[in-house]
């Protein structure tokens, strides 16, 4: 056998003995790193009715390059403020066919150590169920409808369809890039690795191990044609009304209902401290009364005189003007809520909510 050929085998044995010693995954817990792993792909956003395009992912990449993407398990609080609870970063993003990979993620140090139980869950699903998970984008994003000339329309919330569509659905433009979160299902990404098998690992380490002779180049050229296609843009008749608006892939957080429950909060302190001072009063009404009836019962005697100035009468606070003017709202209008003439109050007499006074 010629010296050269005794050299390929010896590299391509070396090349297998470092696979089967690495269990030919993308998947490396003891450093905490995944690799080329499945950022989003092209098709419909589930569950948003929006289009993620080749255009889509053109601007995209371009957002993301040289740059590292924070990752977080799950979206919660993907619209608030998540500081220190990343458990690492994606980087190296690059184009594969219809989807944008990334070459690495690795974990923090920080979540590996204080948070052990959920790396090793997470990275032991990732080795064994990869198919069954996978990342989620949280960006800003507008909508447009893709015309059959190359042009595009703003959607700007119109819900008919323009004749000349290329799409159903309008696809979405990503303007920034928060995150990359896993999710179990994730919206815009069919698994973890998608079309990444071990298989395909394997002959990318053998290719780089041999030497590049023609019929390694021919096999090369046999794996690309026969590789996976990426499955066409599903169109469905789904419309929705937005314009320029924050996306999670999986999430949108409904800050109308905090917002909600803070206000009935305050509204409930507020009535527990009208009635205190409404408690107050009448307690003051019981004890004038009490005066009164003292003076009946010493009718008749001398009286003393007083060496104190005359009684000025009490000025009453502005919770109660307030009060009083809230009851007469509702009593004049007994369709009105409390919350409603409390409103009507502050337009007429803000004076009366200066609790200083």
């Amino acid at each position: 056998m010629p010296v050269l050929e005794e050299i390929q085998c010896e590299q391509i044995t070396a090349s297998l003995r470092q696979f089967h010693q690495t269990q030919l995954s993308a998947v490396d817990s003891v450093n905490g790193v995944m690799s080329d792993v499945s950022i989003i792909q092209a098709g419909e956003a589930k569950g948003h009715g929006i289009l993620v395009t080749a255009k889509s992912l053109e601007g995209a990449i371009s957002l993301l390059q040289g740059k590292n993407l924070p990752a977080y398990i799950t979206h919660t609080n993907a619209m608030g403020d998540r500081l220190t609870t990343e458990i690492g970063y994606f980087s190296g993003f690059y184009l594969d066919g219809e989807r944008i990979r990334a070459r690495s993620f690795q974990v923090f140090d920080s979540f590996r150590k204080y948070k052990a139980e959920q790396f090793d869950q997470l990275f032991e699903m990732a080795t064994l169920l990869p198919e069954n998970f996978g990342i989620s984008l949280v960006f800003e994003a507008r909508l447009f409808w893709e015309l059959e000339n190359g042009e595009e329309e703003e959607y700007a919330g119109r819900q008919d369809r323009p004749e000349d569509s290329l799409f159903d659905l309008p696809s979405v433009e990503m303007l920034s890039i928060q995150s990359a979160d896993f999710v179990d299902n994730p919206a815009a990404n069919s698994s973890l690795f998608s079309s990444i098998t071990k298989n395909e690992n394997m002959k990318t380490e053998l290719t780089t191990a041999a030497s590049d002779s023609p019929e390694r180049k021919a096999a090369e050229a046999a794996d690309i044609a026969e590789a996976p296609q990426p499955e066409p843009v599903a169109e469905e008749s789904t419309k929705k009304s937005t314009r320029k608006k924050k996306l999670s892939a999986d999430v949108e957080e409904i800050s109308t209902e905090e917002t909600l429950s803070e206000v009935q909060e305050l509204e409930e302190r507020i009535d527990h401290r009208d009635a205190l001072i409404s408690d107050l009063s009448d307690q003051l009404a019981t004890l004038k009364e009490q005066i009164e009836n003292l003076k009946v019962l010493f009718e008749g005697t001398e009286e003393i005189a007083e060496d104190f100035a005359a009684e000025t009468p009490v000025e009453k606070t502005n919770a109660q003007l307030k009060s009083e003017a809230v009851k007469v709202i509702m009593e004049s209008n007994p369709a009105t809520t409390r919350s409603a003439a409390l409103l009507e109050v502050g337009k007429k007499n803000p004076e009366y909510f200066n609790l200083n006074q």
